[in-house]
């Protein structure tokens, strides 16, 4: 009878999720959209410029996030497009393999019915929920905390230096450390805990060397990503986004075909900080569209953006719309001049 009931929730929750995903089809604020849109990059690069190129752009390429979220997501880009219900879909895939792993300590530890439990609290909690139906850093978080307290029962409850346990652990943690920067406070104290307890023989089937491994095995796999962005993960920590937008031009369902970033860190005033538009979609009115939503949505009656000099077609574009040259500004790059444009006209509807 509980095993029925277990089938009936865990059908019910994903059901639920489903149902909202498919009611709710675009992006929802600033972080889901910026999250599809990075996605849709890393699948770019993958495609046109090889898998060299894929793995560099998921190093160097958006250096505020640990890159879990975009690591986890790339073998879906080989099959289908980038976009968010396949997304959202993927995020829940990760909360219901984190459930199965919830489900495998729980009853390692207290038996099948506990499993049971843990599993229904979690698939309805709604804060797991609420993040696992959209696209965002923390399923990634949620399936390396489960999967690396799995096999650290494991490793408490099986003698010796068990090679899968070794690897699992040192897997999940270096999972956990690139999804979210928290990973180190949510699951480093459990760590420590497990090694001084292997250290003083305070449960003596845990044992210090596989544990040691194990976290070894994680430094070597996020180490390259950690020496080259650290300083940019915790300079994103510490700064707000409160104020930051992004803006997608249509194809959501689809091929996501151009997107600007609209922020209000230039003197508390809109700036606009990188427009994009895929190339097949050049000359479409892909560029105005986008500029026009800017100004539709910006709050501050001055609107400003940048170019370079030699940027002929969006210098024309921000005449088109109106925009007006403010100035210039020298040395940013050693070639040439940065031509500042404001729009002054105000909201537009």
């Amino acid at each position: 009878l509980w095993r029925v009931w277990f089938v009936i929730v865990v059908l019910a929750a994903a059901a639920s999720m489903v149902s909202w995903m498919v009611r709710h089809p675009l992006p929802e604020g600033w972080d889901e959209t910026r999250y599809v849109i990075r996605m849709h990059s890393d699948a770019r690069y993958l495609h046109e410029d090889g898998l060299v190129a894929g793995v560099k752009a998921m190093l160097v390429h958006y250096r505020s996030k640990p890159p879990a979220f975009r690591m986890t997501a790339l073998p879906l880009s080989f099959f289908v497009a980038p976009a968010p219900l396949p997304l959202r879909l993927w995020s829940m895939f990760q909360l219901l393999v984190g459930a199965a792993f919830l489900y495998m300590t729980a009853k390692v530890v207290a038996g099948r019915v506990a499993g049971y439990v843990a599993v229904a609290l979690l698939l309805f909690s709604p804060t797991i929920r609420a993040v696992s139906e959209r696209v965002y850093t923390e399923p990634p978080l949620y399936l390396a905390v489960a999967a690396s307290l799995y096999f650290l029962v494991r490793m408490l409850y099986e003698r010796g230096t068990i090679r899968a346990n070794v690897i699992g652990l040192g897997f999940s943690l270096a999972l956990g450390s690139l999804a979210k920067l928290t990973f180190a406070v949510v699951l480093g104290p459990v760590v420590m805990l497990a090694m001084l307890a292997a250290a003083f023989r305070w449960t003596p089937e845990l044992r210090l060397k596989p544990l040691g491994l194990a976290c070894a095995l994680a430094a070597v796999l996020i180490a390259p990503v950690y020496l080259l962005n650290l300083g940019r993960y915790l300079e994103h920590a510490m700064a707000s986004n409160s104020d930051r937008w992004a803006l997608p031009a249509s194809g959501f369902l689809g091929k996501i075909v151009g997107w600007l970033s609209l922020e209000y860190s230039f003197y508390q005033e809109g700036f606009i900080g990188i427009l994009w538009v895929d190339r097949s979609h050049r000359r479409k009115g892909v560029a105005t569209e986008l500029m026009l939503n800017a100004r539709v949505v910006c709050t501050t009656d001055r609107l400003w953006t940048s170019t370079n000099e030699s940027n002929h077609s969006m210098q024309s574009l921000l005449k088109q719309l109106g925009w007006k040259l403010s100035g210039s500004l020298q040395y940013l790059d050693p070639e040439e001049s940065e031509l500042v444009f404001v729009h002054t006209g105000g909201k537009t509807q």
